[in-house]
Protein backbone atom coordinates (compact mmCIF):
# COMPACT_ATOMS: atom_id res chain seq x y z
CA UNK A 1 0.00 0.00 0.00
CA UNK A 2 1.21 3.51 -0.83
CA UNK A 3 0.13 6.87 0.52
CA UNK A 4 0.16 10.31 -1.02
CA UNK A 5 2.47 12.71 0.77
CA UNK A 6 2.96 16.45 0.57
CA UNK A 7 3.33 17.81 -2.93
CA UNK A 8 1.88 14.64 -4.47
CA UNK A 9 4.95 12.52 -3.59
CA UNK A 10 4.04 8.85 -3.36
CA UNK A 11 5.39 7.29 -0.18
CA UNK A 12 5.81 3.53 -0.55
CA UNK A 13 5.47 1.13 2.33
CA UNK A 14 8.19 -1.45 2.86
CA UNK A 15 5.95 -4.32 1.72
CA UNK A 16 5.00 -2.87 -1.69
CA UNK A 17 5.52 -5.40 -4.49
CA UNK A 18 8.74 -5.06 -6.50
CA UNK A 19 9.96 -2.04 -4.60
CA UNK A 20 13.62 -1.01 -4.54
CA UNK A 21 15.26 -1.14 -1.11
CA UNK A 22 18.80 -0.78 0.17
CA UNK A 23 20.77 -2.42 2.94
CA UNK A 24 21.42 -0.19 5.96
CA UNK A 25 24.62 -2.07 6.92
CA UNK A 26 26.51 -5.25 6.05
CA UNK A 27 23.82 -7.93 6.27
CA UNK A 28 23.45 -11.62 5.42
CA UNK A 29 21.20 -12.62 2.53
CA UNK A 30 19.62 -15.88 3.73
CA UNK A 31 18.02 -18.80 1.92
CA UNK A 32 14.85 -18.53 4.03
CA UNK A 33 13.06 -16.20 6.45
CA UNK A 34 15.08 -16.76 9.61
CA UNK A 35 18.56 -17.07 11.08
CA UNK A 36 18.29 -20.87 10.96
CA UNK A 37 18.57 -20.65 7.14
CA UNK A 38 21.91 -20.65 5.37
CA UNK A 39 23.71 -17.56 4.14
CA UNK A 40 23.65 -17.09 0.35
CA UNK A 41 25.73 -13.93 0.37
CA UNK A 42 26.27 -10.61 2.09
CA UNK A 43 24.77 -7.26 1.11
CA UNK A 44 26.98 -4.18 1.45
CA UNK A 45 25.74 -0.96 3.05
CA UNK A 46 23.56 0.97 0.54
CA UNK A 47 23.44 -2.01 -1.85
CA UNK A 48 20.13 -1.85 -3.70
CA UNK A 49 17.87 -4.90 -3.98
CA UNK A 50 14.32 -5.41 -5.22
CA UNK A 51 11.78 -6.50 -2.60
CA UNK A 52 9.21 -8.93 -4.00
CA UNK A 53 6.52 -7.87 -1.53
CA UNK A 54 6.63 -11.23 0.27
CA UNK A 55 7.17 -10.76 4.01
CA UNK A 56 7.25 -13.49 6.66
CA UNK A 57 7.73 -12.55 10.30
CA UNK A 58 9.55 -9.35 9.37
CA UNK A 59 11.79 -11.07 6.79
CA UNK A 60 11.61 -9.64 3.25
CA UNK A 61 12.23 -11.67 0.14
CA UNK A 62 14.62 -9.66 -2.06
CA UNK A 63 16.54 -10.09 -5.30
CA UNK A 64 19.98 -8.61 -5.94
CA UNK A 65 21.04 -6.98 -9.20
CA UNK A 66 22.92 -10.22 -9.95
CA UNK A 67 19.65 -12.19 -9.76
CA UNK A 68 20.27 -13.85 -6.39
CA UNK A 69 17.03 -14.17 -4.38
CA UNK A 70 17.04 -14.49 -0.61
CA UNK A 71 15.72 -13.07 2.64
CA UNK A 72 16.75 -10.06 4.77
CA UNK A 73 15.25 -8.90 8.08
CA UNK A 74 13.34 -5.59 7.93
CA UNK A 75 15.66 -3.80 10.38
CA UNK A 76 18.45 -3.95 7.79
CA UNK A 77 16.46 -2.56 4.84
CA UNK A 78 15.17 0.88 3.94
CA UNK A 79 13.02 2.18 1.11
CA UNK A 80 14.76 3.71 -1.89
CA UNK A 81 13.03 6.81 -3.23
CA UNK A 82 14.24 6.17 -6.77
CA UNK A 83 16.03 3.47 -8.70
CA UNK A 84 18.98 4.63 -10.83
CA UNK A 85 18.20 1.92 -13.41
CA UNK A 86 14.50 2.81 -13.75
CA UNK A 87 13.92 5.75 -16.12
CA UNK A 88 10.47 6.30 -14.58
CA UNK A 89 11.95 7.10 -11.15
CA UNK A 90 15.36 8.54 -11.99
CA UNK A 91 15.75 12.19 -11.02
CA UNK A 92 15.30 14.49 -13.98
CA UNK A 93 16.84 17.96 -13.68
CA UNK A 94 14.57 20.96 -13.79
CA UNK A 95 14.59 22.75 -17.16
CA UNK A 96 16.41 26.07 -17.27
CA UNK A 97 13.97 28.95 -17.03
CA UNK A 98 14.06 31.15 -20.11
CA UNK A 99 12.76 34.14 -18.14
CA UNK A 100 15.48 33.91 -15.45
CA UNK A 101 17.67 37.03 -15.19
CA UNK A 102 21.22 36.80 -16.55
CA UNK A 103 23.52 36.72 -13.52
CA UNK A 104 26.79 36.82 -15.52
CA UNK A 105 26.86 40.61 -15.27
CA UNK A 106 26.91 40.31 -11.46
CA UNK A 107 30.11 38.23 -11.45
CA UNK A 108 33.61 39.76 -11.20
Amino acid sequence: MSTLGAGGLVIANVADAASPMSATTWVNLRSGPGTQHGVLGVLAPSETVTASGTVRGGWHEVTTDKGLTGWVYKTYLEDVLFSPNDPETTHKPEPIRQDAPDRKADRP
